[in-house]
């Protein structure tokens, strides 16, 4: 699976890609194919997560234990004139867009929400037709082999305890 990257930044905040996710991807690769003639310099951050969710304080340490953390992603209707549809940094993608493969997405919001609970996401509608996507998740994730802590947020998106 291809996913872009945010096409309106240039420096990234430290983050664990797609956490926001239910299951989150393993592998990460960074590949440019083509690159803009003004899009020079940007930053990725790397960052050791185990590090961050051993050296975190205990008293934040145990209210992300305790209530995880929300996330809650909104997308836009690409038909949508507002302006505030039209630039955000947090998202780059109409719901249209995110659900491309629901063949009535465009127009059948039943299918969006049905799609949307399967992949793990309680959906709500805003104003302006904004699909409003909730998931919820643990701030402490295991690793997969090492069996190491490993503090998992997404830093990108409006999240909340």
């Amino acid at each position: 699976m291809l996913f872009r990257s945010f096409e309106s930044w240039k420096v990234v905040p430290m983050h664990c890609e797609m956490s926001f996710l239910p299951r989150p991807p393993e592998h990460l690769f960074f590949f440019a194919k083509e690159m803009p003639p003004d899009m020079v310099g940007g930053e990725s951050p790397l960052v050791d997560m185990r590090a961050v969710a051993k050296e975190m304080g205990e008293a934040t340490r145990a209210v992300f234990e305790r209530k995880g953390i929300r996330y809650v992603r909104a997308y836009p209707s690409a038909r949508s004139s507002h302006p505030l549809d039209k630039y955000d940094p947090f998202k780059t993608k109409s719901y249209e867009a995110m659900f491309r493969h629901v063949p009535s997405a465009a127009t059948d919001a039943a299918a969006v929400e049905a799609e949307s609970r399967r992949q793990g996401f309680t959906p709500s509608w805003g104003p302006r037709g904004i699909l409003k996507l909730t998931h919820e998740t643990p701030a402490f994730r295991t690793h997969p082999r090492t069996g190491d802590e490993v503090w998992h947020r997404s830093e990108e998106h409006t999240s909340e305890l």
